[in-house]
């Protein structure tokens, strides 16, 4: 049986937090937080005490604070009409939806979506997002082993999956498989690297504990700059120019 909801108010650091507290058959505590105007959600044990509940909850106001601001000028959805931004390792283009078999062609300011119904937002999307899917499973394999080459202490991920995730960038499970999200071939390499640091210091420590961070910045301490290009809008480098389609175009 489902159980209602809960809701509690918060003020910190002069940020209005709303949370929605949900018990669930699970065993461990655990905070969601949503670009847009989605309500943070608590997910909790079904017979864990409010006392550890409140303890949870302010052990991280700080962090919530934080997640908020930097989620806040962020859609919940993105758009996949011509006209729209969208990134490629850190770079906005602009898309250009067209009809032709489903592809999609770089240009240097232009993101070329081809498929049968380019007036679809859906369709296009499901293309881009293949396109995606795609560069990342190549990108994020070169940059493990950029990353591993670098780290200051030896560890070995049992396998590296690419999915995409609408809560996160990248995880870590105890087994030592790394999963990174297919969204993130759109950020910049510094900030991948970052994201795969990140999971790496997860094989030698699985909490986000002290000795978590202290590996974070032994391994990469500049990992807070590369971390602020997570949340970075997209603008382009230059005024979009009028191009027509180019006339070969290679397909995935």
């Amino acid at each position: 049986m489902a159980h209602a909801p809960y809701h509690r108010d918060f003020l910190h650091l002069d940020q209005q937090i709303h949370l929605k507290i949900i018990r669930a058959k699970r065993k461990s505590l655990a905070i969601h937080v949503y670009p847009g105007e989605r309500q943070t959600e608590v997910r909790v044990p079904l017979k864990c005490p409010w006392f550890e509940i409140d303890q949870f909850i302010e052990s991280r106001l700080d962090w919530l604070v934080e997640a908020i601001q930097k989620l806040a000028a962020q859609p919940e959805d993105a758009h996949f009409r011509s006209g729209e931004l969208h990134g490629y390792l850190g770079k906005a283009y602009v898309l250009e939806a067209c009809f032709g078999q489903n592809g999609v062609v770089m240009t240097p300011d232009k993101l070329w979506v081809s498929c049968k119904q380019p007036g679809s937002e859906a369709m296009v999307q499901r293309v881009f997002y293949d396109f995606l899917r795609r560069e990342s499973e190549v990108i994020f394999q070169e940059r493990m082993i950029c990353c591993l080459a670098d780290f200051p202490v030896a560890v070995a991920p049992t396998g590296l999956r690419v999915r995409r995730m609408k809560a996160r960038w990248g995880s870590c499970s105890e087994k030592g498989e790394i999963c990174l999200n297919t969204l993130l071939a759109q950020k910049s390499i510094d900030a991948i690297d970052m994201v795969i640091t990140h999971e790496l210091c997860h094989l030698v420590h699985f909490q986000h504990n002290r000795q978590f961070y202290q590996l974070m910045e032994r391994a990469m301490p500049d990992w807070r700059v590369r971390e602020a290009d997570l949340s970075m809008k997209l603008e382009p480098d230059a005024p979009p120019l009028a191009s027509l389609p180019p006339e070969q175009l290679s397909f995935f």
